[in-house]
């Protein structure tokens, strides 16, 4: 990874090393649950629910999908 969508510029060396760092515990911790998944906002700050609603939403849709099929033996796709 050398450029952040969100950045004007390249990320310097130490910069990269720390993302590959942080991916991989995002990664890690998504798996510490079984359902466990880890969405990415694009062109979104800290403030996720105010930049990229569509995605909270998104989220919150798949998880009620997911609770409705797991109450009626479905498949939630």
């Amino acid at each position: 990874m050398t450029e952040r969508s969100d950045q004007a510029s390249p990320l310097s060396p130490e910069e990269q090393e720390f993302e590959r760092g942080w991916d991989q515990l995002m990664n890690q911790s998504a798996r510490l649950s079984t359902r466990g998944k880890r969405v990415i906002a694009d062109h979104s700050g800290h403030l996720i629910p105010l930049d990229r609603p569509d995605v909270v939403v998104n989220a919150m849709r798949d998880i009620v999908s997911e609770v409705r099929a797991r109450s009626t033996g479905l498949s939630p796709h």
